[in-house]
């Protein structure tokens, strides 16, 4: 018998820096693909890259392909699940992308029941911020985020203090002070993502 086929990875190019730190870390064992975070902005474009990838993954790995999305990142009528479905794939099991960061399995209702934080980690920072002006806050950008409480502060791979200064114009941007800062690591990611390889096996 020859070696078993490694899974599949269809994820996020948000998650592509600590997705790559834990497979150089020998803690995950799959082949990676990664959509541009950029499609998050346009749900029918990100279903047509996840189809075609889909399709392609599927044909040469079989049902051996897990996607990692949130269930929201299509829309709120179960677009997603259905996709899967259709492919006979597995979905990591979380609300988002920050509900993947910790842990899935709905945790991001735990720590923001009320949905009152803005949460930023390093790739988010990039991905929101990259094509405002944060030198010139405006009434509209405070306008825009008004709603909500507070930064709060996601630190996966220990180098958030390399975005302080980032950090701060977007404070002054939106209007919005950092109320919290968590080291989470990589144990969060690392656990969806064992969940759902478990459920291949199945």
């Amino acid at each position: 018998m020859g070696e078993p086929v490694m899974p599949s990875l269809i994820a996020c190019g948000i998650f592509k820096q600590e997705i790559m730190a834990l497979i150089e870390q020998g803690a995950l064992k799959v082949n990676p693909y990664f959509l541009n975070p950029g499609l998050h902005n346009d749900p029918p474009q990100l279903e047509k890259a996840l189809r075609g990838l889909l399709t392609q993954q599927t044909k040469r790995n079989g049902g051996n392909v897990i996607v990692m999305y949130g269930d929201i990142c299509l829309g709120f009528q179960n677009e997603i699940a259905e996709l899967v479905e259709e492919f006979h794939v597995v979905k990591v099991n979380a609300l988002n992308c920050i509900d993947c960061y910790l842990g899935g399995q709905g945790w991001l209702l735990e720590t923001d029941p009320g949905h009152e934080y803005f949460f930023l980690n390093p790739s988010w920072i990039k991905l929101e911020f990259d094509e405002r002006d944060l030198d010139c806050p405006t009434a509209a950008s405070h306008r825009e985020f008004n709603m909500l409480k507070g930064l709060y502060l996601l630190d996966t791979l220990d180098n958030l203090d390399q975005y302080e200064a980032r950090i701060q114009k977007i404070s002054r941007f939106t209007n919005l002070s950092v109320v919290a800062r968590e080291n989470i690591g990589l144990e969060g990611l690392k656990q969806g993502l064992d969940d759902a390889l478990g459920k291949l096996s199945l």
